[in-house]
C-alpha cells in the first residue's frame, strides 16, 4: 500500500510540473492572424449551400440566402490574407465565384485564370 501512496504522490508532483508547463504553451501560442478571415470564409461557403439547396425560384427564401452570400463575399474581397491558409481559403471562395459565373466561358483568359486559382488549390483541371 506504501507503493501505491507514493506512486500516487510522484504523478502528482509530475502532473503539478507540467500543468504551468502545458499554461505557458497555451499562452504562447498566437492567435491565427487570418481567424477573422477563415471565419467569414466559412461563412459564404454555408451560405453558398443553402443557396443551392433551395430551388431557383426568385422567391424571398432564395434571394435572402443569395444576398447573404454576397454580402459576406464582399467583406472577404477587401480582406489581405496573412497565412497560406488565409490565401486558400479567399482562392476557394474566388473559384466559387468564378465558376459560377465563368465556369463555361471558353474565353482563354478566364481559362487560365480558373486553371490557375484550381492548381493552386491542387484541385485537377477540368
Amino acid at each position: 500500500m506504501a507503493q501505491s501512496r507514493r506512486a500516487l504522490f510522484m504523478a502528482s508532483i509530475a502532473l503539478a510540473a507540467t500543468g504551468p508547463a502545458i499554461a505557458i504553451a497555451a499562452e504562447a501560442t498566437p492567435p491565427n492572424p487570418d481567424a477573422e478571415l477563415l471565419a467569414l470564409c466559412a461563412e459564404f461557403h454555408q451560405h453558398h449551400a443553402d443557396a443551392h439547396s433551395l430551388p431557383e425560384t426568385g422567391d424571398s427564401t432564395w434571394e435572402d440566402a443569395q444576398d447573404a452570400r454576397w454580402e459576406v463575399s464582399d467583406e472577404i474581397e477587401d480582406m489581405r490574407p496573412a497565412t497560406a491558409e488565409g490565401h486558400r481559403a479567399k482562392v476557394t471562395v474566388a473559384l466559387v465565384l468564378l465558376e459560377e459565373q465563368h465556369g463555361d466561358d471558353t474565353d482563354s483568359d478566364i481559362q487560365f485564370t480558373l486553371a490557375t486559382l484550381r492548381g493552386l488549390l491542387g484541385r485537377a483541371q477540368t
